[in-house]
């Protein structure tokens, strides 16, 4: 979704879905994703385009452990300063390619290490050396 910046004078609002299922086609640990939807707004403050969106998409992600699908429902809230001061997060362009915002934002957003239920506790706790045994309430 391209947003025309020069267009939005006060507020612009949005509620849309976006398709991101042929950006994950190399991803590894993203095995599916359904339509993200996003709903907020675009507000001109000055120099500035303002923006407060809240991102709700539903992925399906490989587990750390075994790689097998682990559903995972992702929601967050996104604000943007777009502009040229140096609080801004972007510059303001005259085309906003919210789509690789966004997406880049669900990158980051998602778990990076996930399992499923009864995974986890199989894990080993760590053991020790017993030759370091009563070093381990040693206090600087």
């Amino acid at each position: 979704m391209k947003i025309n910046s020069s267009l939005i004078e006060s507020i612009y609002n949005i509620d849309t879905e976006i398709d991101y299922s042929e950006m994950i086609k190399n991803s590894n640990d993203i095995i599916e994703i359904k339509p993200c939807y996003v709903k907020g707004s675009f507000e001109r403050v000055n120099d500035l385009l303002v923006t407060n969106l809240d991102i709700d998409v539903k992925l399906v992600l490989a587990s750390t452990r075994t790689l097998k699908p682990v559903d995972y429902h992702l929601i967050f809230n996104l604000d943007l300063i777009f502009g040229e001061s140096e609080d801004s997060d972007f510059a303001l362009t005259p085309i906003i390619d919210l789509d690789e915002i966004i997406f880049g934002h669900i990158i980051l957003e998602k778990p990076q290490v996930i399992y499923n239920e009864g995974e986890k506790e199989f894990e080993k706790e760590k053991e020790t050396n017993h030759v370091f045994d009563a070093l381990k309430d040693f206090k600087f």
